[in-house]
């Protein structure tokens, strides 16, 4: 029973990147099996094969827990990279950079994956069902930048959304184009523009 279980866990092993991650991975797995082999073998001899699943389930969420844990030992390359923004004229100096590089730009709390407001969920949303393709700047992240985004546009709200380098509005003027349908020729002719 023994090698029976060393050879499912063995397809269980993810493939590792670096012999560290493998010792790691060895070691957790000899240390699961040797806290569960003992009741796994006993069940054995007292069940049939269908009660087996819930020691090989319990067993692979502890290998899973163990290797799918997002801590500080990650690689530096797949750690977020974030630029420091010292002040205010330097805030200022990045959202003309930014508005001007990105055709669609918007300023948001959070990410489009991840809004943390409702507001610039809904935005995110009106922007996904356009089709249209946008760079956005979480000022959650970025206290400066958001202080200084409202002052550039002298808007006080979040989110902003910027199309070739000007400002079209917040959460309430860009649902409002998008009911209207007029949202659609406003990017595009800022695309326009932006040409």
């Amino acid at each position: 029973m023994t090698s029976a279980l060393l050879a499912r866990s063995v397809l269980l092993l993810p493939r590792a990147s670096t012999t560290a991650t493998t010792k790691r991975y060895g070691s957790v797995l000899v240390k699961t099996l040797s806290c569960n082999i003992s009741r796994i073998e006993s069940s054995n001899l007292n069940s049939n094969a269908t009660k087996k699943k819930p020691y090989w389930n319990k067993i692979n969420s502890l290998l899973l827990k163990e290797f799918l844990s997002t801590d500080a030992g990650t690689h530096d390359d797949f750690e977020p990279k974030r630029k420091s923004v010292k002040g205010e004229d330097e805030a200022l100096k990045m959202i003309e950079e930014h508005i001007t590089n990105h055709h669609i730009m918007l300023y948001m709390k959070g990410t489009p994956s991840q809004p943390q407001c409702g507001f610039s969920s809904r935005v995110v949303k009106i922007l996904q069902n356009e089709s249209v393709d946008f760079s956005s700047v979480n000022v959650l992240d970025y206290p400066v930048i958001r202080e200084a985004v409202k002052k550039y546009s002298d808007w006080p709200t979040i989110p902003q959304l910027y199309a070739g380098g000007i400002f079209i509005g917040g959460c309430d003027i860009i649902s409002n184009l998008h009911d209207s349908g007029d949202l659609a020729d406003v990017l595009k002719s800022e695309e326009k523009n932006d040409e």
